[in-house]
Order: C-alpha cells, then sequence, then structure tokens
C-alpha cells in the first residue's frame, strides 16, 4: 500500500540517498532541509510497506505550481508512485504546473509526457555537464 505525508526532518537521511540515485546533479540534505522551512514549499514522501520510496519538492506560487524535484526509487518504479506524488501537486488546483528535466533523462520526460506535460522551453547547456534543461508545462 501506498502512503503519501508531508516529507519531515527525520526523512532527509532516505530522501537523499533516493536524491543521489536518481540524479547526476542531485540536491544536498541542506536543499532539501530549507524547502521544509520555506513557507510557500509543499514537501511530500511517498512510502511503500512504510519504507520512504520516493518524495516530490514543489512551490505553489498563486495559481501555477513550480515541480522543483520528484523521484522514486528505481525498484518502486512503475507501481503509480510517481503520479501519486505528482497528483498531490494536482490537487492544489493550479492552473498550470512547470518542471524542468534533462535532456538525457528520458526515463522522466516519458513519465511526463504521460500525465500530459508539454516542451515548452529549452536552457541550452543548463547543466554542469552541457545537457540542456528541458521545461515542461501542463494546463488545467
Amino acid at each position: 500500500m501506498i502512503l503519501i505525508r508531508e516529507m519531515r526532518s527525520e526523512d532527509l537521511a532516505f530522501v537523499s540517498k533516493i536524491e543521489e540515485q536518481s540524479f547526476t546533479h542531485p540536491w544536498t540534505k541542506e536543499q532539501f532541509q530549507s524547502e521544509l522551512n520555506t513557507a510557500h514549499a509543499w514537501s511530500y514522501v511517498a512510502l511503500y510497506n512504510k519504507m520512504i520510496v520516493g518524495y516530490i519538492v514543489f512551490w505553489n506560487v498563486y495559481d501555477e505550481i513550480e515541480i522543483g524535484v520528484i523521484a522514486v526509487l528505481e525498484t518502486h518504479r512503475n507501481k503509480q508512485i510517481g503520479q501519486r506524488l505528482l497528483h498531490t501537486a494536482i490537487a492544489q488546483k493550479p492552473i498550470s504546473i512547470f518542471l524542468e528535466v534533462s535532456d538525457k533523462n528520458d526515463v522522466a520526460q516519458t513519465f511526463y509526457i504521460s500525465q500530459g506535460f508539454q516542451e515548452i522551453h529549452r536552457r541550452r547547456s543548463y547543466y554542469k555537464d552541457g545537457t540542456d534543461a528541458i521545461i515542461m508545462k501542463k494546463s488545467f
């Protein structure tokens, strides 16, 4: 059973491990802690059999949402956990949701497209390794 709840400081060790396994440019534990202390930031974890297997951090700015990061432990992908996390943002009833994804992250791009996101812009050579960031948007 999947449970979604607000992220807590004591979750950050597990969240950081998933982050490091998921991204070539991972957020630090301190970045996650900073978001927990930010008024307009929303942070959630997904638990599967009481184990943290995913998380999302997003910012609710008026009637729009920007997803800062979303990830699911590789061994737990394709179990609708990413969808459930994404729906915590959608539940805020925004008019649109934005996110950025590396142009090398085909798995994430396929997931976002399946959820109704479309590419709207590219930030050329955005990441340290020279890869582009794709900006995607979903409107409601």
